[in-house]
């Protein structure tokens, strides 16, 4: 009988172990399955948000109005590469893990509260010491973040404009002193971003101190019981409890360091999202793109508080100037009337309907503004013409502008670059083609280098009366033309 039952016992014991052990395995392997999804779903989400804010930052950079200063390189790069990777790290590393580390160290206080009073205060005591060396920090690093953020920026913007001006620096003998440039950036970054790891690292080690302090509140009695002594269970959870904490206030001030440079990140988009921009809403009215002219009234229109209203209306397929206005500000006008910028006063109409009644993308496509501040963009010559262009435009229709405008084969196929320039008299062609092709209602001629090509001036309105085109031109352009009929 004792033989048997020594042989049960032991096989039972060998049973209790493989049950333990299995119930050991297969709640690591849950906790690291737990830990991957939690990890990909937060990744999922900080993604599918940061795209779409980056979506409508740069709709919001692409829509900026024409009298809005340009959107400088250094400006929009660093804002779309470091503050969006800023806003992401947060949302995918920092939330989760903050609200983890937040819950775990409630979690522990409770439980000591309840099982280990005594430990309770000095535990508490040692979380308001750490909260406090943190919100010391927060400042100091707030500062050293922006600091570096800027000098980030400029680095960048240094260095696109070296880069667009490359072969003029080389040529010109400056690429010793664009480097020393580039190089006092850089070094103004490197001391910023130092400065922002000496406070991130006060910060992310400040949780070192709680054991300490803990312990000293302990042992000077500042816990609710001046004398107690803990039983060998006791101590052991209230270590593991307490070295659990340390760890997760650790974890907790990674993600605060996360959290203000994402705050940072975000304040720095809205600087961006601020400034004006054309409205692309939808409205009820339409204006289909018919390739005809429209009747245009401007009624009181004023660009800013100082000018004076301007009227004058044209009928469809007249070609006509400007009242007499000088010639910034007769290109505000038109740039607003082009729907590029916002008027503070007036009204602009075509056929009777207008522009704020109108959906904008319609009257985009309706109206063309040619003007050497609409730049051609990277690509070939051709591309740039049929940038915008109306589907319905014939291969027989190109043929026969190239025709007119003496553009050969050899000259559409010509690739425009960054670093490459056209000639003006080419580029000036490409502007108007592509004003052409486009099927407008209206053109908006403010192009001061046909002053000096009067053969394209002549062709080009030639081509807008053929087609039965409204057009407006500068003053500067006007030989011959009529003036626009004022308006009361």
């Amino acid at each position: 009988m004792s033989a048997t039952a020594g042989i049960r016992l032991l096989t039972d014991g060998e049973t209790a172990k493989d049950t333990n052990l299995l119930v050991l395995s297969v709640g690591v392997l849950l906790l690291f399955g737990i830990q991957v999804l939690q990890r990909c779903w937060s990744e999922r989400f900080a993604l599918s948000y940061v795209n779409d804010l980056r979506l409508v930052f740069m709709s919001h950079v692409l829509r900026a109005t024409a009298d809005e200063k340009s959107m400088r390189y250094g400006l929009v790069m660093t804002r779309v590469t470091n503050d969006f990777s800023a806003v992401k790290l947060w949302l995918s590393d920092g939330l989760v893990a903050f609200l983890v580390a937040l819950s775990v160290c409630a979690t522990i206080f409770a439980y000591l509260f309840f099982a280990i009073p005594e430990a309770a205060a000095a535990f508490g005591f040692g979380i308001a010491v750490w909260l406090a060396l943190g919100l010391m920090c927060f400042i100091p690093l707030n500062r050293a973040i922006r600091k570096a953020r800027r000098a980030r920026g400029r680095v960048a913007s240094r260095a696109s404009i070296l880069l667009n001006g490359r072969l003029a620096f080389l040529t010109h003998g400056r690429t010793g002193a664009s480097l020393r440039a580039i190089e006092r950036r850089s070094n103004e970054l490197s001391h910023a971003l130092v400065q922002r790891a000496t406070f991130s690292g006060i910060l992310r080690s400040s949780s070192g101190f709680v054991f300490p302090i803990v312990v000293v509140a302990l042992a000077f009695g500042i816990s609710s019981v001046n004398s107690f002594s803990f039983d060998p269970g006791q101590l052991g959870v209230f270590i593991m409890a307490l070295g659990l904490a340390v760890s997760q206030l650790a974890i907790a001030a990674r993600a605060a360091d996360y959290l203000l440079a994402s705050r940072i990140a975000l304040r720095r988009l809205k600087t961006i999202l601020a400034r004006p921009a054309i409205a692309l809403s939808d409205k009820d009215k339409r204006l289909q793109r018919t390739g005809m002219g429209r009747d245009l009234e401007v009624r009181g229109l004023t660009i800013d508080d100082q000018q004076m209203p301007v009227s004058f209306s044209a009928r469809a397929g007249e070609i006509v100037s400007i009242p007499d206005l000088p010639p910034e500000t007769a290109s505000g006008f038109l740039k607003t009337i082009a729907g590029l910028a916002k008027p503070t006063g007036g009204a602009v109409l075509l056929d009777g309907l207008a522009l704020e009644d109108v959906k904008r993308r319609d009257w985009l496509r309706a109206v063309s503004y040619v003007s050497p501040a609409i730049p051609l963009v990277a690509g070939t010559v051709l591309q740039n013409i049929k940038l915008g262009a109306a589907s319905s435009v014939s291969d027989e229709e190109y043929h026969c502008l190239f025709h007119r405008f003496a553009l050969g084969t050899e000259t559409l196929s010509c690739v425009i670059r960054e670093d490459t320039k056209l000639d003006r008299q080419m580029a000036l062609k490409v502007r108007l083609l592509r004003a052409l092709v486009r099927r407008p209602s209206l053109v908006l001629v403010d192009d001061p280098d046909l002053v000096d090509h009067p053969p394209i001036l002549s062709t080009f309105l030639a081509e807008l009366e053929r087609r039965g085109i409204t057009g407006i031109v500068i003053d500067e352009l006007s030989s011959g033309l009529p003036k626009a009929r004022p308006t009361f």
